[in-house]
């Protein structure tokens, strides 16, 4: 289960964010990660992290995209999210940036056969 939170700057959970302050999503069944968050211009969150892939047994790229309130963001990839699968390479991701110009997402990460 993917999780992000928003806080106030006095430490509290924000409650306008996903009721509760607390956002959380599943793609697959098991192994969900969030990694990385940016907020783009429009306010909406993308997380980047790595899902579990059942047909090829292996971990896959994952983004996701919410709405500043908390709703994921159907509109972006398939239902919310993009999976990126390197066949039989256990994918995993270490940072997301986003350019100046905030129109590419660009990831960073490795792929191996032993995680």
């Amino acid at each position: 289960v993917i999780t992000l939170m928003r806080f106030n700057s006095d430490g509290s959970l924000d409650t306008t964010f996903d009721s509760d302050g607390q956002w959380t999503h599943s793609v697959s069944t098991q192994g969900d990660t969030g990694i990385s968050v940016i907020q783009q211009a429009s306010g909406k969150y993308v997380i980047a992290g790595a899902t579990y892939n059942v047909v090829t047994n292996r971990r896959d790229l994952l983004l996701l995209r919410i709405s500043d309130s908390g709703v994921i963001d159907t509109t972006f990839g398939t239902s919310g999210y993009v999976k990126k699968s390197w066949g039989s390479w256990n994918a995993n991701l270490s940072k997301m940036i986003q350019d100046a110009d905030g129109n590419l997402i660009v990831l960073a990460g490795y792929y191996n056969t032993n995680n």
